[in-house]
Order: structure tokens, then sequence, then C-alpha cells
């Protein structure tokens, strides 16, 4: 196996952990809400639930994957590599999508939601599939790009915002992967002076980390591997940890001029973490076992479908009281194999139909 092959597994294996925790974050939203109050939800444990931060990782893990891709294949922008580019990503995303926000809707149109959360903490989660939807709502939320409705609660899949992201990213990832060609830093400092002035997303800063790392992380794995001294890895590990943690273990003032000087502080945190990995050895062997390099496989497909599957499970997890890990685990493994269905079933193919097409139409390969 080579060095590009074994990087994309054990990265695909760290989205994967970011998807579950995105799923045991809304798995205690659901059935633990008052976790969220706790006093352990204010120390570093809480990125075992964290889900902004795993979002976070998700769009600096996109960035760098997309970018170090175009640089594999030596990218040079044109009109048909461009057009190439797009719709590989179209190919991507959208399939399995729409598949699901067809799910959604027949799973409505067969009251699959009329039980939802009734505890006080959980209240918001009760406005979630509570409106009425119409064929013409669903062809307007397939769009993605265009958000109609733009708000959560009145959307199928609620959190496909950051898809709307993605895609929007997409359309101008080849024109940021040039200026990172140029100089790592100027991207970096581009997109920032953009997102505080030009009230550019901030979550593109975070895509822009992740395109950063491309150039920076062949000289932080010489330094890494370089440097014998346990101590000071232990205290960069600690330090990403602790950035990562920011908004938990800070006073929200003190969180509030980070998040005006970093943009996303516990960013800078997840762009850590992600260095480190493509610089620790040991981490790239954990992280290449075959389970959790299937779970990263399928984190897209999990992502879109455990949400709704928490909600429909909700009436039966509260009425048989199943101890917390055991019902989390039977949810969890039901998500996992209907996420194993819809990658072998529609990613994979509609990835392969996206690259077939790239080659027929642009020639490109």
């Amino acid at each position: 196996m080579n060095d590009h092959q074994e990087r994309i597994q054990y990265l695909d294996s760290s989205r994967g952990i970011a998807a579950l925790v995105v799923f045991i974050s809304h798995f205690i939203l659901v059935f633990f809400p008052s976790l969220n109050f706790s006093s352990i939800a204010h120390t570093p444990l809480h990125l075992i639930w964290d889900g902004s931060a795993a979002v976070m990782y998700f769009f600096i893990h996109s960035g760098f994957i997309l970018c170090y891709r175009l640089e594999q294949r030596n990218f040079n922008l044109t009109l048909r590599s461009y057009l190439a580019f797009v719709g590989r990503r179209i190919f991507r995303i959208y399939p399995v999508f729409i598949f699901c926000l067809i799910m959604m809707y027949v799973a409505i149109r067969l009251n699959l939601f009329q039980q939802n959360p009734l505890s006080v903490i959980s209240f918001p989660l009760n406005e979630y599939w509570q409106s009425s939807v119409s064929i013409m709502s669903v062809l307007k939320q397939a769009l993605l790009l265009i958000r109609i409705p733009n708000e959560p609660v009145l959307r199928l899949l609620p959190q496909d915002w950051t898809l709307s992201i993605e895609i929007a990213i997409s359309l101008i990832l080849p024109f940021l992967y040039l200026l990172r060609s140029q100089n790592a830093v100027w991207i970096l400092v581009f997109v920032y002076l953009s997102v505080h002035f030009l009230s550019l997303d901030g979550f593109v800063f975070d895509f822009a980390l992740g395109i950063s790392i491309v150039s920076i992380y062949p000289h932080f794995t010489l330094w890494w591997k370089s440097n014998s001294s346990t101590f000071v890895k232990f205290i960069i590990v600690l330090f990403a940890i602790l950035f990562m943690s920011t908004d938990h273990i800070l006073p929200p003032k003190i969180f509030s001029i980070l998040e005006l000087i970093f943009i996303h502080s516990k960013a800078w945190g997840c762009a850590l973490m992600m260095l480190i990995l493509l610089s620790s050895v040991k981490l790239k062997k954990l992280f290449s076992y075959r389970f959790l390099t299937l779970q990263g496989k399928i984190s897209y497909s999990l992502y879109l479908v455990h949400l709704p599957l928490l909600f429909i499970i909700y009436p039966l997890g509260s009425a048989l009281t199943f101890p917390g890990l055991i019902l989390f685990l039977m949810v969890y493994v039901l998500g996992y194999f209907i996420s194993f269905l819809l990658y072998t079933g529609i990613e994979m193919p509609m990835i392969r139909t996206g690259k077939n097409l790239s080659r027929k139409i642009f020639k490109i390969g």
C-alpha cells in the first residue's frame, strides 16, 4: 500500500470518529439532555459529544482531502477541469442526500415523527418535523445550494446546512487551491480578512485551514519525527485538546475574544489535531483498523440518517427504559447497518458514475 492510499484510509477513520461524535451529541440531546448542563460538560471530556467541534473537523478534513487530491492529480485550472471537479462533487453529495430527503418525506407522511421528546430541557427539539411538507417543498430543499426554506426546523434534514456549505465551497475550492499553491499563508490571510470585512461565512475559514495543512504538514511531520521528546509531543496534544474545548472550559467573555481573534478558536485545535494524526506513526496505525476505516467511508450516510433515526427510536427507547449505553449501541448498530447499505448501494455507484462521466465528457481522469 502506498503512502497516498494509507493516508486516505486513516483520515477516513478520523472523519468517521467525527461523525460518531455528532451521533453521540444528538443521542444525548434526545435521550439525556441534562448531561449538557452537568459539570462534566465544562471539561475537555465534553469533546466526546461536542458536535460543533466535529463539524469543524469535517470542514477542515474536506479542505485537506480535496486539495490534497487536486495536488496528487497535478490539477491545472481550466474550464474543463473546473467543470469536472464540480461534477464529481455533485455526484458525491447529491444522490444519497436526495434519497434520504425522499425517505424523510415518506416517513413524515406516515406520521413516524408524531411523538418527539417531551422533556422541558429538550423542548426545542419539538419544533422539528411539525410543519406540513409538500412535494414542491421537497423539490426546493433538494436544491441544497439555495436553501428554501433556510431555517433548519422547517427542513426535512435539519443538519443539511453543512452540505450547503460544502457545495458552495466546492464551487470556489479550485481557486482557493491555486491561491494556496502560491503561498499557504496567503490563503488564510485572504479568507480571514474576507470573513471579518466581507461577511464571508466563518466555516469557509475552517476549509482554508484544511487547505493550508496540505502545505504545512510535510514540515510538521519532519519536525515531529525528528523530535524524540515525548513530553513536548504530549504538551502539543494537550494544547490541541484544550483549544478544541475553549467554549466549555473558558468564561464566555474570554471565549468571545478568542472567537473574534481566531474566527473559530476550536477549529485551530482541530487543525492541530489533524497535523498530529498526519505525523504520528502510532496514530496512523491505530486509525487504520478496518472497522474505523469503514466507519469513515459510511460517515456521510450516517450523518444524514442518524438524527431522524434517533427521533423514530425515541418512543421505543423511552418506553422500554434501556440502560443508556445499551440503547446507544442498539441505535448505533442500526444506523451503521443502514449507512452501510446507503454507501454500497448509492454512494459508491454514484461516485464511480461521476468519475466515469468526467473522463468521458471532460477527458479528465
